[in-house]
């Protein structure tokens, strides 16, 4: 959004057309989400934990004997199939 803010004089003066310009923030896309999605897998992980805390469930599930090693496995395996993902797309963009 701020790029659009900053870049529209000079967006209209290249692009003649919305779509051209429409078109140029879609290509940015891939490169947007390699810019932020490691702060957002930060933020999501900080959030499901913190909800699950609030409402007790994380109690509950230590309460059924399962571990916080055991609780942290599956969300650090998404974290680095995710991470993989992104650096072996980065070519790409």
């Amino acid at each position: 959004m701020q790029e659009f803010v900053f870049r529209i004089n000079e967006l209209t003066t290249i692009y003649d057309d919305f779509n051209e310009i429409l078109k140029y923030f879609l290509y940015k896309i891939p490169y947007m989400f390699y810019q932020t999605y490691a702060i957002c897998i930060l933020f999501s992980v900080i959030y499901v934990i913190s909800s699950l805390n609030v409402s007790d469930e994380l109690m509950a599930i230590y309460s059924c004997g399962v571990s916080p090693v055991q609780l942290s496995i599956p969300v650090l395996l998404v974290v680095f199939l995710l991470t993989f993902a992104v650096v072996g797309l980065q070519d790409y963009y």
